[in-house]
């Protein structure tokens, strides 16, 4: 089961925190605990998006920070404060 990080991160320990992968079934039953996404499509489908995105003009509204920041910008994120996506750059 892929684990998708959205505005409230999925906490199934210190193990698993942070990570993308599978996640056995005894540890979400264990614990009472869930692994929550959605349905995205497939692959034609994505590309489909993304041409359309590029022919309307489409972009992403980002909060902006630089890697120095990230600390803010992941309590900005986990807060629920951040209006749009969270971005990290770089400077590069």
């Amino acid at each position: 089961m892929p684990i998708s990080h959205a505005t409230q991160p999925a906490s199934i320990g210190p193990k698993f925190s942070n990570c993308l992968g599978q996640v056995s079934p005894l540890i979400l039953i264990s614990g009472r605990r869930s692994v929550k996404g959605w349905y995205s499509g497939t692959a034609i489908d994505s590309q489909d998006t993304l041409k359309f995105s590029v022919l309307a003009g489409v972009r992403s509204m980002n909060e902006v920070f630089p890697l120095e920041k990230v600390a803010e910008a992941y309590d900005r994120m986990t807060s629920g404060k951040a209006r749009f996506r969270v971005v990290l750059t770089t400077g590069l």
